[in-house]
């Protein structure tokens, strides 16, 4: 896994923003995890993404869908889902989803894992997400024993 902010995305439409991802090692968002770092399976990453570029009290940032793969491209035929509809992917129970939609950052919790069908030990996050009126409630609606 790659470490400290990744840009994910340069967004344009009715607004022009930036989603910045980042990965972490303590809930407290502050000690990113950098390129050098072996991570042990099984532990615990906080990931961040974050709009840039907005300056609208009124807007949250809602994550649709986080998956990841072993390979760079977000269409490798080997996926895993983090995150489906908002909220923590149920067949995974390594899953927390901390915010969603209620701010311009997101962050969600998950265990490192590995894809034991790959030679790779790489692992690659990639997320859909976007802006939301705060008003017309951007918080995706989680079953029970999910939150978001």
């Amino acid at each position: 896994m790659t470490s400290g902010w990744t840009r994910a995305a340069h967004l344009s439409g009715r607004f022009s923003y930036d989603v910045h991802m980042g990965l972490f090692l303590d809930g407290g968002l502050t000690r990113a995890v950098t390129p050098d770092l072996e991570l042990a399976l099984g532990r615990r990453l906080w990931v961040k993404l974050e709009v840039r570029g907005v300056s609208a009290e009124a807007l949250g940032l809602t994550v649709h869908r986080c998956w990841a793969t072993p390979h760079l491209s977000p269409d490798a035929s080997v996926q895993h889902d983090l995150i489906s509809d908002g909220c923590p992917d149920a067949a995974g129970a390594t899953v927390s989803v901390i915010s969603n939609g209620a701010a311009l950052t997101s962050v969600f919790s998950f265990r490192v894992f590995r894809f034991v069908s790959e030679l790779s030990r790489d692992v690659f996050l990639h997320c859909q997400a976007g802006l939301c009126v705060l008003a017309d409630g951007c918080v995706p609606s989680c079953s029970p024993g999910t939150k978001a």
